[in-house]
């Protein structure tokens, strides 16, 4: 499939009303209003193109640079290209839907954890950070590396700028909940810190306030 075949396809399953919840949740891109559901069916249904990935993304469309993340093979990926990426787009939709899906296959580690989270670009540390959630998450890091994170979260969550803050707070979170020995530690580190305990949420919605985010997993995972 083309470029402008994709392009038509997406066209045709747009709405306004999806276009402006994407605005609304800081999608900074042009935003077509494309579903999800529909959106992830047609990116799995075309497979891996590298120079289809770079056209979709160089389009500067959202659901585009969606697919192109798809359409991207692992092995065509190094941190560099993550960060060719990343650089061009003020989306954290975007940023996320990049760490989240090319991370789960790249051979990165501690190293690269902490390459990114001492850089000085924010955007480089919110890297760092997604990379430590999907690690975690993965339980590929070491019980040294993940004191050496929660560490670095009790001393700098509070004051880190909220591009930061919010993915620090996830890895928190994520730590907890797949290492039971850390569970009780991040539940009195996340109540200590207080990062987020007056935020309201809608009814059904888990709190971002790590104590309340940790125990509603971890209830989930019991049932």
């Amino acid at each position: 499939m083309t470029y402008h075949e994709i392009l038509t396809q997406l066209q045709a399953l747009s709405s306004e009303k999806t276009a402006k919840i994407y605005t609304r949740f800081g999608v900074k891109e042009t935003v077509l209003g494309v579903n999800k559901g529909p959106l992830r069916k047609l990116a799995e249904s075309l497979g891996t193109n590298e120079f289809l990935a770079q056209e979709a993304w160089d389009s500067g469309i959202f659901e585009m640079r969606l697919i192109a993340i798809t359409l991207t093979d692992p092995k065509w990926l190094t941190p560099q290209k993550v960060e060719a990426w990343v650089v061009q787009t003020d989306s954290l939709p975007v940023i996320d839907e990049l760490c989240f899906t090319w991370f789960e296959t790249m051979p990165l580690g501690m190293e690269q954890i902490r390459t990114w989270i001492d850089d000085l670009s924010l955007l480089h540390q919110r890297l760092g950070w997604n990379l430590a959630i999907v690690k975690a998450h993965r339980k590929k890091l070491a019980d040294t590396d993940l004191r050496e994170l929660i560490n670095r979260v009790e001393r700098e969550l509070q004051v880190a700028p909220s591009l930061i803050q919010d993915a620090m707070n996830r890895c928190l979170v994520e730590i907890s909940v797949t290492n039971p020995e850390f569970t009780q530690e991040g539940l009195e580190l996340g109540e200590r810190l207080g990062v987020y305990k007056e935020v309201m949420v809608a009814k059904g919605c888990t709190s971002p306030y790590a104590p309340d985010w940790i125990n509603a997993v971890l209830r989930r995972k019991q049932k």
